[in-house]
């Protein structure tokens, strides 16, 4: 039974997250009060929140409205070579004051949507929404598998031969395991958690960061806020490509204390790692030590995790946490305002050629899209774990990759992106292309490098 409808009340994802237990998590509820665990990454934006226009971009994105069946039908759609499926977020619900039914009554009999397809050097990459909201994936995994499921064999007949699951749905689903425990039974498709590409992302935007701010990895104090997936990866992808920073600090949120000391002795002995490594647990709130460090990597489930105000002058923050693990508004407030902490996403790419766009948007779809979301990207940047799905597909013939992701396949996908001209993203925080003033200003203050 969902603990939601029991409760009468929503349970988000943070609460479960910060309370692992049954114990801890019956006296979060009822210490509860209305209003105290509202997400806030998407509950506002500063006046100066602007997106970069891009005086090109109608030559890039064409619109159309379509019906799914029909487009199948007719034939009217080139064929796919890879597709990425994500769902609805529930912050829909709250800035529209509708409810989970309005919305879902789009989806009928449970089929995904086509919503973009991405013309990208890695191929024709759909991407298919199911109809579930973020704070839906965990409440019962057979279903969330069973719609995950549905839109890949979906994707399969526009012609998808790899299939990647972004956001919160590979943690949702056992990294993919228990979808690809079905679709390999019943077809020869490729599924990926995508996570070796997105590690891969994480390494060049840590070094893009640095590399703009005049920062030396060998003199940082580094945190690690998230050893999931992703998070160890990319620990384990920075150790083996870049210089060794002179401090880690492996902070997780799910009390895996015996787990982390483990890798702190693996570190050392595998990776040669000769520096300071402090292991902490996070609770409700991040323990004080992670605030002295000079750069955090965030890679975890549990929302606004990080308090904006105790971040040191010179902190810089890379995160692939679905939400941020920090309030994007208090974020964007402080980037903008005291500029001396930089936040950008951490899993975007930058492909060598422009990657054109095609919407099937309905009108709906189109109405929850905000106006300078619906019309403004960089033609360029696409997320690292959808052209994961187009390293398998294509020529460059990368293996999908489910469960926690090892090392030697993080190298593979590192080097293939490199090979073939993929780079880091613009430094940005939810879509604000952090402009150069700021970043040149945070420079002459914080850089080891000022020239």
């Amino acid at each position: 039974m969902r603990i939601s409808a029991q409760l009468g009340r929503e349970i988000s994802i943070r609460e479960i997250f910060m309370n692992p237990s049954i114990a801890t998590l019956a006296k979060a509820l009822q210490d509860f009060s209305p209003g105290a665990d509202r997400v806030s990454n998407h509950s506002y934006y500063p006046s100066f929140y602007r997106r970069r226009k891009y005086s090109n971009y109608s030559s890039h994105v064409s619109v159309r409205i379509p019906r799914l069946e029909q487009l199948i039908e007719r034939g009217t759609i080139a064929p796919l070579d890879a597709a990425a499926i994500t769902y609805l977020p529930s912050s829909w619900i709250a800035h529209r004051r509708l409810s989970n039914g309005d919305l879902l009554s789009h989806f009928p009999q449970h089929k995904p949507m086509l919503t973009n397809i991405y013309e990208s050097s890695v191929g024709r990459i759909g991407v298919f929404v199911i109809g579930m909201f973020d704070n839906e994936l965990y409440r019962n995994q057979e279903e969330t598998v069973a719609y995950v499921t549905e839109a890949v064999l979906c994707a399969q007949t526009f012609g998808a031969r790899a299939i990647a699951l972004t956001g919160l749905i590979p943690s949702a689903t056992d990294y993919g395991i228990k979808v690809a425990e079905i679709t390999s039974k019943q077809n020869r498709i490729a599924v990926t958690t995508g996570h070796a590409a997105t590690a891969s992302a994480m390494i060049l935007t840590i070094s893009q960061a640095l590399h703009i701010s005049g920062r030396d990895l060998q003199r940082e104090k580094v945190c690690f806020l998230g050893l999931g997936s992703i998070g160890l990866s990319t620990l384990k992808l920075m150790l083996s490509c870049l210089p060794h920073p002179k401090v880690l600090t492996l902070c997780d949120v799910y009390h895996k204390g015996d787990a982390i000391e483990k890798l702190r002795g693996q570190l050392h002995s595998e990776f040669g790692y000769k520096g300071q490594i402090n292991v902490l647990q996070s609770g409700v709130e991040v323990p004080r030590e992670v605030y002295r460090a000079s750069i955090i990597i965030g890679a975890t489930n549990v929302p606004d995790l990080l308090d904006v105000a105790r971040l040191e002058g010179g902190t810089i923050v890379v995160d692939d946490s679905h939400p941020h693990c920090f309030p994007v508004g208090a974020a964007l407030r402080r980037l903008r305002g005291s500029q001396d902490v930089l936040f950008t996403e951490g899993g975007l790419l930058r492909s060598p050629q422009v990657i054109s766009e095609t919407r099937y948007w309905s009108r709906w779809l189109a109405s929850m899209v905000r106006p300078r979301e619906a019309t403004e990207r960089d033609p360029a940047e696409i997320m690292g774990c959808m052209i994961s799905a187009g390293l398998c597909s294509s020529q460059v013939g990368l293996d999908a990759s489910i469960g926690p992701v090892d090392l030697e396949t993080c190298m593979l996908y590192y080097r293939a992106i490199d090979r073939i001209g993929f780079s880091a993203a613009q430094l940005q925080c939810h879509g604000y292309i952090i402009p150069q003033r700021i970043t040149v200003e945070f420079r002459r203050r914080f850089g080891h490098h000022q020239s």
